[in-house]
């Protein structure tokens, strides 16, 4: 196929020649030394910034694999295959050459530039607002290749040429726009406008300015060619994924390289730091990962040994329990040394087998094989696992802070200018700059974020979170916990990461202790030319090993009775179990302390059962952990209990669902409220953690907390619950066994046999309808149907006061809530920060202050607009310490709006005023105050 670097200079020849009267301004600036810019030299800056993007990430290679998908089916010879994809390749380049196309409209250049060598008076134009820019590009690029394709000899070739044509030019449409739509409307609606007679006849100038063909079609039959142009473009295309993805690359590349070039020119500073993983850091990463650690130095070499054999023993050691580990990291790097082209790789391995460690040693190998793959992006389904998978990165790669980042909503904002000093105020605006464009663009090598984040780059119609769907291409992915999502969801999940790893050079690393196998939701088809390879062939040896499995021992009789039928325990019996099996613990290990934690599903529940505690004289401390306590409470809670001393205390931990996978926690015992079997599995995590103690249980009960609220429409429960109605012993037999056996394989293929339509579900009519979705490129639909958490979250601010720091995890040390330079930030805005404390509402009063900025300058405006932006990314993390989120209901809202400011309520927080009636810091959202029938607050 033809090159980007062949492609460009013809389109840059259509440009109005550079010495035209009057001049065509692309952009003026409001400084005064700074020479206005042509309209050709931006676009050939943003040719520019496109070739930076695309040799970085290695973009052609994936353009050239789209466009071959795209082709596939077609049975095209291998001259006209050649012939197409290169025209569909210049297509997509010339989308970035055509943006600014319609900027030689004179009213844009006379109304928005100021260019004063237009005469003014309104220049006729049939598009709005008569000084706009963007759809007249548009046309304009449609106007050029449409004939194209046309006149194409293959009915398939002319739809797919006519469908991406106009897809294309969606692009050009909505680049200054929020972001894409339903490409299907506008087609419909595009062709009955711009080929009408009296539209068309007051575009002619523009067409003939740039010397475009103004009769190409035949005029005088607008009515049926249009209508024969419709239909081609609705016929569906055999590959959804790839075209989809081609017009969101190309919107992607079109608007972050329009987007890089105009910042150029303004601040006259060229960016040439794109955020990969060049060969310098290539090379400590996997240096590091080899030395820094004398373990992992170990598995290296014992993965290259050839004498080095598995052993699998079974004899409960701790000498045993270190050599598990480090032959399942051999077994995963080996594996990876035998198949290193497949593209998604599942890592399962047992709780306190060492998954993280084992997927930073495969990231490191992948990184060492493969000199294409320069990001690495860590992908979870909880913000505390990334922070404590950062620590752990910084220590194996001895990466330092401008090497990697967390990014998520909880995460501290990270300044250039925190890792340079700057002093003069230039600098200081260009590290402000620099700030803006790292976080607009995640200019960031090594990199954690959420599954929700991660996969909204993926399908999102918006043009910001769009902005970073070109970084994808040469990324090591891991993610973690992916069974934590709704499996409705996991066939569009592993299409998408089929598609990535076929196209997009992506390595996925897949990692659970409770881990579906996606690739039986492919068709059969897709399977086998790049393998889903199992890094640890067999995990059950692992999973069933009696150093992991004995871990912790799942106990039934407080579920079940012996017909199989599951009991209902009010709170005060599960007191009285509680209370006896921590002693029973605490006498048979001989310690003076246990750790014990009752998990529920509701916290209106766990509230209940934390007051039957009030006046114990058992536990030394009690401690609540749900949804609405906030995180600095959080944080004591969990540095408390890893403190040395605390072991020797009786401690009840009382928590719902959040700490199931994400919290750091070793626990004694526990006993957890029975959901799915997974989750049940998911909460054995959080009990002897470390495997090194014996004795260790996990108690299920039903107390009448009904997991149906939560999970009535995922297919795990589904299943389960008709088999409970079927053959309640059998249930009984088939529960046990997924949780004693870690049979979770088997809950899964009955879930995948829902997910595929072999048992009566709508499992395979929704993907159907959603890569149709694709097809019709129907971007709203293809990004709202694939949600992971679906409905609407309320995110609350309570304004009490909150400490600086709190006592860490050792003797002596503190865990810093607000870094220095968020303090400093937050003084600069007015927040009295000279003491220990924060108050909430001097913190929310300078969060209004940043998002309604005072009135500026024309010359400052720019450089407010960045700053205000960068202060919005701060304050948007601080504010996190003083909030929690909670499903929306209508009477949840109805509740809580009278304890809050209605006025200060309007800027994406609900405001808790009056929360001394309502919230207190230990004990979260207190649910008395609300109606008895809310109990879906976790």
């Amino acid at each position: 196929m033809i090159t980007f670097v062949e492609i460009i200079p013809e389109l840059e020849d259509l440009l109005p020649a550079t010495a035209a009267t009057p001049t065509y301004l692309g952009h003026t600036s409001q400084r005064a030394n700074v020479k206005d810019e042509t309209l050709t030299d931006h676009v050939r800056l943003v040719h520019k910034y496109f070739g930076h993007l695309a040799k970085a990430h290695d973009l052609e290679a994936v353009v050239d694999n789209l466009i071959t998908t795209l082709l596939a089916s077609y049975g095209l010879s291998p001259e006209r295959f050649t012939e197409v994809g290169s025209h569909i390749k210049k297509l997509f380049v010339a989308a970035l050459a055509f943006h600014d196309f319609g900027k030689t409209n004179p009213n844009y250049q006379r109304q928005s530039l100021s260019n004063l060598e237009w005469p003014g008076g309104e220049h006729p134009v049939p598009f709005y607002p008569s000084k706009g820019h963007s759809e007249l590009g548009a046309f304009l690029y449609v106007h050029y290749f449409l004939p194209h394709a046309f006149g194409q000899p293959e009915r398939e070739v002319k739809s797919l040429l006519m469908q991406l044509t106009f897809g294309l030019s969606y692009s050009i449409c909505q680049h200054h726009a929020k972001g894409q739509f339903e490409l299907a409307d506008y087609g419909k609606r595009k062709m009955q406008e711009w080929y009408q007679p009296q539209w068309f006849n007051q575009v002619k100038y523009f067409i003939e300015l740039y010397g475009f063909d103004p009769t190409p079609l035949p005029v005088n039959r607008w009515d049926k060619w249009t209508g024969t142009v419709l239909k081609l473009v609705e016929l569906a295309n055999p590959a959804p994924y790839a075209l989809h993805s081609l017009i969101k690359l190309n919107f992607s590349l079109l608007t972050a390289s329009d987007y890089l070039a105009t910042s150029d020119y303004m601040n006259q500073t060229p960016l040439d730091d794109f955020g990969v993983i060049g060969d310098t850091l290539r090379q400590k990463i996997v240096d590091k990962a080899k030395s820094s650690v004398d373990y992992n130095a170990a598995i290296f070499a014992a993965a290259a040994d050839l004498d080095f054999e598995l052993t699998f023993p079974t004899a409960r050691t701790n000498d045993n329990l270190n050599l598990l580990r480090k032959e399942m990291a051999v077994e995963a790097l080996r594996t990876l040394d035998r198949y290193p082209d497949d593209r998604i790789y599942y890592l399962e391995a047992p709780t306190g087998g060492g998954k993280t460690n084992i997927s930073m040693l495969v990231a490191a190998r992948l990184l060492e094989r493969d000199p294409t793959l320069n990001k690495l992006l860590y992908v979870f389904p909880f913000t505390t696992l990334a922070t404590q998978t950062l620590g752990a990165l910084k220590e194996v790669y001895g990466l330092e802070a401008h090497e990697v980042a967390e990014i998520h909503g909880k995460a501290s904002y990270q300044s250039v200018k925190e890792e340079r000093e700057r002093t003069e105020v230039d600098a200081t605006y260009g590290s402000e700059r620099e700030d803006h464009l790292r976080y607009l663009f995640f200019h960031f090598p090594v990199a954690l974020v959420t599954h929700v984040r991660f996969f909204n780059w993926l399908t999102t119609h918006w043009k910001e979170p769009n902005y970073v769907y070109h970084r994808l291409a040469g990324s090591v992915v891991i993610l973690d916990e992916l069974q934590a999502y709704d499996p409705k969801h996991w066939a569009k999940v592993a299409r998408y990461l089929d598609h990535l790893g076929r196209h997009f050079n992506c390595r996925f690393v897949i990692m659970s202790a409770t881990l579906p196998k996606l690739d039986a939701l492919l068709p059969r088809e897709v399977r086998g030319t790049y393998s889903f390879r199992e890094l640890i062939s067999d995990a059950q040896r692992y999973l069933r090993n009696p150093n992991f499995a004995g871990r912790v021992q799942f106990e039934f009789d407080l579920l079940y009775d012996e017909r199989g039928n599951r009991r209902t325990i009010s709170l005060e019996d599960l007191s009285g179990h509680v209370r006896e099996q921590a002693e029973n613990y605490r006498r048979g290990t001989n310690q003076r302390g246990v750790f014990v934690i009752v998990e529920f599903i509701f916290k209106l529940s766990a509230a209940q059962f934390q007051r039957l505690f009030a006046q114990d004289d058992y536990f030394d401390e009690v401690h609540l952990l749900s949804g609405t306590i906030l995180e600095p409470q959080r944080r004591l809670i969990i540095n408390r209990l890893k403190r040395a001393e605390t072991r020797l205390c009786r401690v009840l931990l009382i928590t719902t669902q959040v700490v199931e996978a994400g919290v750091d926690l070793d626990m004694d015992i526990g006993f957890k409220h029975v959901s799915l079997p997974d989750s049940d599995e998911q909460l054995a995590g959080r009990v002897n953690r470390n495997v090194k103690k014996e004795g260790c249980r996990l108690w299920l009960f039903y107390s009448g907390d009904d997991p149906k609220v939560i999970y009535g429409n995922d297919f795990r429960y589904q299943h389960l619950a008709k088999k409970r109605n079927q053959d309640s012993l059998n249930h009984q037999e088939l529960h046990k066994s997924l949780l004693r056996d870690k049979s979770f394989n088997e809950l899964y293929k009955h879930v995948f046999g829902f997910i595929n339509g072999l048992e009566d579900t709508p499992g395979l009519k929704d993907i159907i309808t959603y890569e149709r979705h694709l097809q019709e490129l129907d971007f709203v639909k293809a990004h709202e149907e694939f949600q992971l958490i679906e409905g609407r979250n309320e995110t609350v601010f309570v304004p009490l006061r909150i400490p600086f720091a709190v006592p860490g995890s050792t003797a002596d040390s503190i865990d810093l809530l607000f870094t220095p330079d968020e303090l400093s930030f937050l003084g600069g805005l007015g927040v009295d920060v000279t003491g220990d404390t924060l108050d909430g509402g001097e913190v929310f009063t300078a969060y209004l202050n940043v998002i309604h900025p005072p009135e500026v300058e024309d010359e400052k405006r720019k450089r407010d607009f960045i700053r205000d932006q960068n202060n919005y990314r701060r304050m948007a993390a601080i504010l996190s310490r003083f909030s929690f989120s909670l499903m929306s209901t209508k009477e949840l809202l109805f509740h809580l709006v009278q304890f809050c400011d209605t006025d200060k309520s309007a800027y994406g927080y609900h405001y808790l005023q009056h929360f001394r009636e309502v919230y207190s810091l230990t004990d979260g959202l207190d649910q008395d105050k609300f109606d008895r029938g809310i109990n879906n607050i976790m």
